[in-house]
């Protein structure tokens, strides 16, 4: 179950506007029936989803940061392509809300081609966002990772990247025949009409 791309994630032709945008479940981040000690150690010890980002991809642990985030990179080589930041808030002893926010990296080679493809296609954004929820909720409630949940998101970023790949295509047809054309006057190769006529 691959998903990926031509920009830097390779896969499904997938193609985020400002280094600070990014895509979120807040304010309707799912809350769960975890204190927020357990939840923080269960999610700091959790992977990315398997099958979601095709085979060049590799995922970095999650990384606990100053500010109490956890944030998972994930990196095409050495370069930083995109991350997941989650968001821990205790509402009461037993339960914790977990907000998720999928952005392109803040800085590095792919962060300006990042950013510009998760604009492009928002239908990927939201897909990515959602296997990491539902990565998170499995974790939490305990359960294996459910793949219909992720789906309908799914089906909607595979039409968005179709419709790409037919742009990309007939984009392709016009150069052939542009460098028919060129071809043509390069070599002084016309069609006479008469040719191959015998009278």
């Amino acid at each position: 179950m691959a998903m990926m791309a031509s920009w830097p994630l390779p896969t499904l032709g997938l193609g985020a506007a400002a280094a600070a945008l990014a895509w979120s479940q807040a304010p309707d981040a799912p809350a769960y029936a975890v204190p927020l000690s357990e939840a923080r150690l269960l999610l700091h010890a959790t992977a990315l989803p398997d099958g979601i980002y095709g085979s060049q991809p590799t995922a970095s642990p999650a990384m606990a940061m100053a500010d109490g985030t956890l944030v998972w990179k994930l990196r095409v080589g050495n370069d930083e392509v995109l991350r997941y930041t989650a968001t821990l808030t205790a509402l009461d002893p037993a339960n914790t809300r977990v907000a998720l926010a999928l952005s392109a990296p803040p800085e590095g080679k792919l962060a300006v081609k990042t950013r510009q493809g998760l604009a492009d296609h928002p239908e990927i954004a939201a897909f990515y966002l959602k296997a990491m929820e539902e990565q998170i909720a499995a974790t939490l409630e305990k359960r294996p990772y459910d793949y219909e949940a992720i789906m309908p998101a799914m089906g909607v970023a595979m039409i968005g990247s179709m419709a790409e790949m037919s742009d990309q295509m007939d984009g392709a047809a016009a150069r052939l025949d542009e460098s028919a054309v060129r071809d043509v006057g390069e070599f002084g190769v016309e069609n006479d009409p008469d040719e191959g006529i015998v009278d």
